[in-house]
C-alpha cells in the first residue's frame, strides 16, 4: 500500500472523516496536554477518555495503544511510544522510544487490518515534541503499510516534508 504525506491538519480530516483512523503518539501519564493531543481531545473527547481508562504512569503501556470507540466517528488510536513528556529522555535528545512505537503501530495496525480499515491518517507520529528522527518513523510506517495493506497519510505543516 501507500504511504502520502499531504500539506493539512489531520484534525480537520479527522472532524470531516476523511480517513477510517487516525492515530497519534501518546505518553503513559493520561496527560493530553501538549502537542496534538489536546487538539485531538477537543475534537474528540472520548481520545482521553480512553487513555484515562489506562494505568497512568505504567510503563507496561509502552508498546501498546489504546482505542476510541464510537462508531460515529473515525478510530483514534493512542500509540504509546513514549513514557514521559518531558523526563526520561532516551539518549538525552528524545523521548520517543523506537522500539516501543513500533510494537504498538504494528498492534494497531494488526487490530485496523482485524476491523477491515484500509486507511490511516497521524502527524510526524514520535516526531515532533517527542524529538523523534522522521526518515526512520517513515521506515516503519512503510513496511506496516505494505504488510496489513493499509494506506497511511501524513500529515504534515511544513513544506520541507513533502516529497516531490
Amino acid at each position: 500500500m501507500s504511504i502520502k504525506i499531504v500539506k493539512g491538519c489531520m484534525i480537520e480530516s479527522m472532524i470531516n472523516k476523511e480517513l477510517q483512523a487516525y492515530a497519534h503518539q501518546a505518553n503513559c501519564f493520561c496527560t493530553m496536554g501538549r502537542g496534538l493531543a489536546p487538539l485531538l481531545v477537543e475534537a474528540n473527547p472520548e481520545i482521553s477518555k480512553v487513555d484515562k481508562e489506562t494505568e497512568k504512569g505504567c510503563p507496561y503501556k509502552l508498546g501498546k495503544f489504546s482505542v476510541t470507540t464510537d462508531k460515529t466517528k473515525p478510530l483514534v488510536y493512542n500509540i504509546y511510544g513514549q513514557f514521559h513528556w518531558n523526563k526520561f529522555k532516551i539518549d538525552g535528545r528524545r523521548n520517543t522510544d523506537y522500539n516501543a512505537l513500533e510494537s504498538a503501530l504494528e498492534l494497531a495496525f494488526e487490530d485496523m487490518w482485524n476491523k477491515n480499515i484500509k486507511a490511516l491518517g497521524v502527524p510526524l507520529i514520535g516526531c515532533g515534541l517527542a524529538g523523534g528522527d522522521w526518515e526512520i518513523v517513515k521506515e516503519m510506517l512503510h513496511c506496516l503499510s505494505s504488510w496489513y495493506q493499509i494506506d497511511v497519510t501524513v500529515f504534515v505543516l511544513d513544506d520541507k516534508y513533502l516529497e516531490g
